[in-house]
Protein backbone atom coordinates (compact mmCIF):
# COMPACT_ATOMS: atom_id res chain seq x y z
CA UNK A 1 0.00 0.00 0.00
CA UNK A 2 1.44 2.99 -1.06
CA UNK A 3 1.90 6.07 1.22
CA UNK A 4 0.68 8.42 -0.91
CA UNK A 5 -3.08 9.20 -2.03
CA UNK A 6 -4.08 7.84 -5.45
CA UNK A 7 -6.35 10.93 -6.55
CA UNK A 8 -7.84 9.19 -9.54
CA UNK A 9 -9.32 6.44 -7.04
CA UNK A 10 -9.99 7.75 -3.81
CA UNK A 11 -13.30 8.48 -2.47
CA UNK A 12 -13.53 11.99 -0.01
CA UNK A 13 -15.25 11.76 3.36
CA UNK A 14 -18.56 13.28 3.33
CA UNK A 15 -17.75 15.26 6.08
CA UNK A 16 -17.28 19.17 5.54
CA UNK A 17 -14.24 19.41 7.27
CA UNK A 18 -12.33 18.39 3.91
CA UNK A 19 -11.16 20.49 0.58
CA UNK A 20 -10.54 19.13 -2.26
CA UNK A 21 -8.80 21.15 -5.81
CA UNK A 22 -7.57 19.75 -8.95
CA UNK A 23 -7.42 19.42 -12.61
CA UNK A 24 -10.79 18.01 -14.90
CA UNK A 25 -10.49 14.70 -15.22
CA UNK A 26 -7.96 13.79 -12.44
CA UNK A 27 -10.52 12.71 -9.58
CA UNK A 28 -12.62 9.80 -11.53
CA UNK A 29 -14.77 9.00 -7.55
CA UNK A 30 -14.54 12.10 -5.98
CA UNK A 31 -15.93 15.60 -6.98
CA UNK A 32 -13.84 18.65 -6.30
CA UNK A 33 -14.32 22.19 -5.02
CA UNK A 34 -12.70 23.84 -7.14
CA UNK A 35 -10.46 23.50 -10.23
CA UNK A 36 -6.85 23.80 -10.27
CA UNK A 37 -4.84 27.06 -12.02
CA UNK A 38 -2.95 26.44 -14.39
CA UNK A 39 0.02 27.62 -12.61
CA UNK A 40 3.60 28.65 -14.78
CA UNK A 41 6.59 26.73 -13.45
CA UNK A 42 7.26 23.09 -14.73
CA UNK A 43 6.27 20.63 -12.24
CA UNK A 44 10.09 19.78 -11.54
CA UNK A 45 10.52 23.65 -9.97
CA UNK A 46 6.71 23.95 -8.37
CA UNK A 47 7.56 20.31 -6.71
CA UNK A 48 10.99 22.03 -5.28
CA UNK A 49 9.48 24.81 -4.11
CA UNK A 50 6.51 23.18 -2.54
CA UNK A 51 9.15 20.69 -0.35
CA UNK A 52 11.37 24.28 0.10
CA UNK A 53 8.03 25.93 1.66
CA UNK A 54 7.48 22.70 3.72
CA UNK A 55 10.63 22.33 4.94
CA UNK A 56 11.27 25.97 6.00
CA UNK A 57 7.84 26.82 7.51
CA UNK A 58 6.33 26.67 10.76
CA UNK A 59 3.05 24.77 11.18
CA UNK A 60 3.96 21.57 9.11
CA UNK A 61 5.67 17.81 9.77
CA UNK A 62 5.90 14.62 9.13
CA UNK A 63 6.45 15.91 5.89
CA UNK A 64 7.15 12.82 2.60
CA UNK A 65 7.49 13.13 -0.99
CA UNK A 66 8.31 11.15 -3.92
CA UNK A 67 9.93 12.69 -6.49
CA UNK A 68 8.52 10.58 -9.41
CA UNK A 69 5.35 10.71 -9.54
CA UNK A 70 5.71 14.41 -8.03
CA UNK A 71 3.65 13.78 -5.00
CA UNK A 72 3.60 15.19 -1.09
CA UNK A 73 2.25 13.73 2.59
CA UNK A 74 2.45 16.26 5.26
CA UNK A 75 1.11 17.40 8.12
CA UNK A 76 -0.64 20.80 9.27
CA UNK A 77 -0.77 21.66 12.89
CA UNK A 78 -3.10 24.13 13.78
CA UNK A 79 -1.79 27.05 15.66
CA UNK A 80 -4.62 27.31 17.98
CA UNK A 81 -5.74 23.95 19.61
CA UNK A 82 -2.53 22.04 17.92
CA UNK A 83 -5.20 19.85 15.88
CA UNK A 84 -3.44 17.89 13.16
CA UNK A 85 -4.69 18.09 9.33
CA UNK A 86 -3.75 15.73 6.55
CA UNK A 87 -2.56 17.13 3.34
CA UNK A 88 -1.83 14.89 0.23
CA UNK A 89 -0.29 16.90 -2.79
CA UNK A 90 0.42 15.85 -6.31
CA UNK A 91 1.79 18.54 -8.98
CA UNK A 92 1.16 17.50 -12.70
CA UNK A 93 2.25 18.60 -15.96
CA UNK A 94 0.47 20.57 -18.55
CA UNK A 95 0.29 18.94 -21.94
CA UNK A 96 -0.37 20.92 -25.12
CA UNK A 97 0.92 24.36 -24.31
CA UNK A 98 2.61 26.41 -26.83
CA UNK A 99 6.25 25.47 -27.59
CA UNK A 100 8.78 26.92 -24.99
CA UNK A 101 5.97 27.52 -22.23
CA UNK A 102 5.77 25.11 -19.34
CA UNK A 103 2.99 24.53 -16.38
CA UNK A 104 1.44 22.74 -14.15
CA UNK A 105 -1.52 21.95 -12.22
CA UNK A 106 -1.78 20.47 -8.35
CA UNK A 107 -3.83 18.85 -6.75
CA UNK A 108 -4.08 18.97 -3.01
CA UNK A 109 -6.77 17.26 -0.67
CA UNK A 110 -6.73 18.82 3.20
CA UNK A 111 -8.91 17.13 5.95
CA UNK A 112 -9.27 17.16 9.03
CA UNK A 113 -8.57 13.87 11.66
CA UNK A 114 -11.07 15.08 13.98
CA UNK A 115 -14.67 16.20 14.18
CA UNK A 116 -16.98 17.18 11.81
CA UNK A 117 -16.76 20.84 10.75
CA UNK A 118 -13.75 22.28 10.55
CA UNK A 119 -15.22 26.19 9.93
CA UNK A 120 -13.35 26.52 6.84
CA UNK A 121 -10.07 25.89 7.89
CA UNK A 122 -9.29 22.96 5.13
CA UNK A 123 -9.75 25.65 2.52
CA UNK A 124 -8.24 28.44 3.94
CA UNK A 125 -5.00 26.18 3.86
CA UNK A 126 -5.57 25.28 0.25
CA UNK A 127 -6.08 28.70 -0.65
CA UNK A 128 -2.86 30.08 0.82
CA UNK A 129 -0.94 27.60 -0.64
CA UNK A 130 -2.36 28.12 -4.32
CA UNK A 131 -1.37 31.52 -3.51
CA UNK A 132 1.79 31.30 -2.90
CA UNK A 133 2.74 30.11 -6.70
CA UNK A 134 0.49 32.21 -8.74
CA UNK A 135 -0.64 31.47 -12.26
Amino acid sequence: MSMYLSFENFRRSQKPNNYLIAPDGLCRKSTVDAKSPLIKKSPEALFRRLIGYFETSGGWKSLNYSEKPHKISVVAVTSLLRFKDDVDIQVLPVEGLPEGQVGSHIAIYSRSRVGYSDLGANKKRVEALIARFPS
